[in-house]
């Protein structure tokens, strides 16, 4: 079995050997074949925590104007091999739990969506409230 997350090439030497013994000079062993196995590196899915699992704000606040919660979503790192992933570009998508599309709908106007830097943003319809 493979170690997680490792990656890399190792050698080894195989031998063939049989039951039948080393009796009158006899052999009971191949010569040795070279073996190489080169584990390629996969790219790994990147993280990343926020900072609540609940954002509140209130019915007809700033009617239709954007809100922003900064630092929401914090502790991005890119894989377990920096040197590897450090060249990628990550973007947060946000989408409806499952069943949750039309209170999305009637309660945004727009978003919400995470922008690169962590910074949650919304806009909400007036006059629309829930969970």
């Amino acid at each position: 079995a493979l170690a997680p997350d490792r990656y890399g090439e190792a050698h080894f030497l195989v031998t063939l050997s049989d039951s039948g013994g080393l009796e009158g000079g006899g052999a009971n062993a191949s010569a040795a074949q070279q073996l190489a196995i080169m584990v390629e590196f996969v790219n790994q899915a990147p993280s990343f925590s926020t900072s609540r699992d609940v954002v509140t704000t209130h019915e007809d606040l700033d009617i239709e104007t954007p809100k922003f919660e900064d630092d929401f979503a914090r502790n991005l790192t890119l894989g377990p091999d920096i040197a590897l992933e450090n060249n990628q570009t990550v973007a947060y998508t946000v989408t409806p739990a499952p069943g949750q599309e039309e209170a999305a709908a009637r309660l945004f106007v727009e978003g919400p969506g995470v922008y690169a830097n962590g910074t949650l943003y919304w806009t909400q319809r007036p006059n629309f409230f829930g969970d």
